[in-house]
């Protein structure tokens, strides 16, 4: 009977356990991504600018390249356009990002062509949400990978043609694509159409360099001949010990 009671203690802690690694497994994957605060565009040069808060620091963003059908800067009245209507196709929940770009923020692309997103500082990760990319397409500087896409504001689209650096928008495109690593900037180059819109995160900043730098090559070659040069030197003395002790 003790046995058994034990037995069923040993399940219970187990079942316990196993439900709480699970839990924190699900809370470690899910990223909570930093957007940006979109606070200024001027129509004569093309340019976007806002910021993104990571804890005390704030982070400028500018957005250049012109074209844009409207943009929203978060004001009273604006229409907000990441929504998910459906629960069970979430373009910017169903995948590792925990949530959604809050409020109206968005810059609504229109006419195609070279567009570059710049960062004051290095950031880790970047991820852009996107808006009824309807047929359009976009060719990128850096490799990407699909996060995720479902039922938005417009209705249900799918990636097509997609390559490493690139892919076209098949129906109402809706979803978030990311970029992994470090960044100081990040461009592509899209189509022209009535309008497609984006809004630009990211995980947080870069990680600060080791202690002291990164040896350049030179010091790295000085370094390994000065480690070879020991090493023959403690051979050679275990050699002449060795022989002295033999005599």
């Amino acid at each position: 009977m003790r046995f058994e009671a034990s037995r069923r203690v040993s399940t219970l802690v187990g079942g316990c356990l196993g439900a709480l690694a699970l839990g924190a497994a699900s809370s470690a994957s899910a990223t909570v991504v930093q957007w940006a605060d979109l606070t200024s565009y001027n129509p004569s040069t093309g340019v976007v600018t806002g910021t993104i808060t990571v804890g005390s620091e704030v982070i400028d963003i500018t957005i250049s390249g012109g074209g844009y059908n409207f943009v929203n800067l978060g004001n009273p009245g604006e229409t907000n356009y990441w929504t998910e209507p459906n629960a069970l196709s979430r373009p910017y929940t169903g995948g590792e990002v925990e949530n959604a770009p809050p409020g109206t923020d968005i810059i609504a692309l229109s006419t195609g062509g070279l567009k570059t997103i710049t960062f004051s500082q290095t950031v880790s990760n970047v991820y852009l949400a996107l808006v009824s990319w309807n047929g359009n397409s976009g060719v990128f500087d850096q490799p990407f990978e699909i996060v995720s896409s479902g039922r938005g504001y417009w209705g249900t689209g799918s990636f097509t043609s997609v390559t490493d650096t690139s892919f076209t928008g098949s129906g109402e495109l809706h979803g978030i694509i990311k970029f992994t690593g470090t960044f100081d900037e990040v461009s592509f180059t899209d189509r022209s159409e009535l309008w497609h819109g984006i809004q630009i995160g990211i995980a947080g900043l870069a990680p600060p360099p080791p202690v002291g730098g990164i040896p350049e090559p030179g010091t790295w070659a000085l370094m390994i001949s000065g480690f070879g040069f020991a090493g023959g030197a403690l051979r050679r003395s275990h050699r002449r010990q060795t022989a002295r002790g033999l005599a």
